[in-house]
């Protein structure tokens, strides 16, 4: 039963939610001076949200992403606050002389209260059909309807086969219009509309939203039928309204049945004496609107499912762009309650660029629906100056990029950044919240300032452009970023024993390069200790030339 009451309520929030957009959409139709049949159109769609339990027809489209899990957790809340149903007994166990115990009370007042209003609408139906019961069948022509001296007002009654029936002795000049009305009303179908809206509002008897739909819905019938009357004669506005205006009757109660009586008359007077016949594009653009908004209203949001495993996150570091290949990738695991930087592993690795890539892939999961970095910077183990990270979606991949632009007005050394990264996962209420922290190092560069020198870094080690050293072993990576110019590099290399040995050579315009350190002049498959000596060579475009030197200690 808690599953039922659940179900309900989510129901009954779902249709209060569409009924506000129906609401809202049906005064713009009023104010475009639109026909009543698409505020028709759009009360129907109330009604299927009325019955049909929600999370049964969903779609990427629906407009009721942003209400769903706000509608479910309401659900689940208003479940946990009611007291919980017994289970039912073993056999053999005396009950007290009361209600099943696994039926609680407030699903006894819901059931009570949706039989009532049925059984009210029912007795009201059947009392009315007494009432008629020996009206006068009268005919001219193919027009046939009953007349009752018992009945202040006209309508129609009846499912299967519905008659019209007008009071006894009215007015002749009056009469044509009345049963013009009340035919439109048996062509459009509304009296089994109204007893199917009644029906459902009997679920949600005690939803305010949906009695005030109620009301709305039943104008709007009066309103089509007003307008399919006028369609065929719209010569005759006055003519129509003076009719309208004889059989006003009092405003009737919305506890009554449907097919009962007339509604909103002042408005459907004022409507009828400046009908319209509508354009065709404005028909056919309100139309396409009232489609498309009823069917994203129709559908619950389709939620992808929350990952079924802690997603992790694979970080690779390029010095060129995004999609570069790089050997410098971790992976990083979502951080508990630990304190950090502290607690972190060692996630550190060097890139050679003054504002590096950084690709972030999560392993085997879907995108968050929320996300957001902070960067710190890594003082003395304290993380300070949090700033947001810049951060967008790589393609279609689940991944990201992060770009690291220079910070502070100082250039020189190495300095460390820790990020940390927030995700959330949704579905419907549901949410999973994981958090992410990595540390990145790299030469530290001033923001905005253009790069005069080459920065040369083996390993972790940042070297001097100018005879720099460094030991560092086999399978490093030596990085350079280049100059903010435009010309010809060369990279070249030799040993004690092996003489001169081209790296890498090629055009630059400022970015960086990187390669890996191999032995030099050493048979193939061993790697004895060496000292290789580097040169290297800018050739400008202005012809002028830049040589650096430097000397790496490399081991096994």
């Amino acid at each position: 039963m808690t599953e039922l009451c659940s179900t309900l309520y989510s129901m009954s929030l779902t249709a209060s939610v569409a009924a506000g957009v129906v609401m809202a959409l049906r005064w713009a139709v009023r104010r475009l001076k639109l026909p009543a049949a698409l505020s028709v159109l759009l009360w129907l769609v109330v009604w299927v949200r009325m019955v049909l339990p929600t999370g049964v027809l969903t779609a990427p489209f629906s407009l009721l992403r942003w209400t769903a899990p706000a509608v479910e957790t309401q659900a689940e809340a208003i479940v946990q606050v009611l007291p919980a149903a017994q289970p039912v007994p073993a056999a053999g166990t005396v009950l007290p002389a009361a209600v099943s115990p696994a039926f609680p009370w407030y699903c006894w007042l819901w059931l009570g209260g949706t039989v009532l209003l049925w059984g009210y609408g029912l007795v009201r139906w059947m009392a009315l059909g007494r009432r008629v019961s020996d009206a006068l069948p009268r005919q001219e022509g193919p027009l046939v309807w009953w007349e009752s001296d018992r009945i202040d007002t006209p309508f129609v009654y009846g499912l299967l086969r519905p008659r019209i029936f007008v009071p006894l002795g009215l007015c002749p000049e009056v009469l044509p219009w009345v049963l013009r009305h009340e035919r439109a009303h048996i062509r459009l179908v509304h009296p089994r509309l109204k007893v199917l809206f009644f029906a459902a509002l009997g679920l949600h008897w005690w939803n305010p939203v949906l009695w005030l739909a109620w009301v709305l819905f039943c104008r709007d019938l009066e309103l089509q039928c007003d307008a399919a009357v006028l369609r065929r004669w719209p010569e005759q506005r006055k003519a129509y309204a003076s009719a309208l205006l004889a059989l006003a009757s009092p405003r009737l109660s919305p506890f009554s049945p449907p097919c009962f009586g007339e509604t909103g008359v002042g408005a459907r007077i004022r409507q009828a004496l400046h009908w319209r016949r509508p354009g065709v594009w404005v028909l056919a653009a309100g139309l396409a609107v009232v489609l498309l908004v009823g069917a994203g209203l129709l559908c619950d949001p389709l939620f992808q499912p929350l990952p079924d495993h802690t997603p992790e996150i694979t970080l690779h570091l390029t010095g060129d762009g995004p999609g570069m290949d790089s050997a410098h990738a971790l992976s990083v695991s979502p951080q508990g309650e630990a304190p950090w930087p502290e607690a972190l592993p060692a996630l550190h690795r060097t890139d050679p660029t003054p504002s590096p890539w950084a690709d972030l892939y999560l392993d085997g999961s879907r995108m968050p629906d929320r996300f957001s970095c902070t960067e710190y910077l890594l003082v003395d183990g304290q993380a300070t100056e949090g700033l947001p990270a810049e951060l967008s979606p790589y393609g279609s991949d689940a991944g990201w990029l992060l770009r690291v632009r220079p910070r502070g007005g100082e250039t020189g050394g190495l300095e460390t950044r820790l990020y940390v990264l927030d995700c959330t996962w949704e579905s419907g209420g549901d949410a999973l919240s994981l958090s992410y922290a990595f540390q990145l190092t790299f030469p530290r560069m001033a923001q905005g300032q253009a790069v005069e020198e080459p920065i040369l870094v083996a390993g972790d080690t940042l070297l001097s452009p100018d005879g720099g050293t460094a030991a560092v072993p086999y399978g490093t990576y030596l990085n350079i970023t280049h100059p903010d110019r435009s010309g010809e590099v060369s990279l070249t290399a030799h040993t004690d024993t092996a003489g001169e040995t081209d790296i890498a050579s090629g055009s630059v315009s400022g970015g960086s390069t990187g390669t890996q350190l191999t032995p030099i002049g050493a048979p193939e498959g061993t790697f004895p200790p060496q000292t290789q000596y580097y040169t290297l060579t800018y050739t400008w475009a202005d012809g002028t030339q830049s040589i650096y030197t430097f000397t790496l200690h490399i081991t096994p």
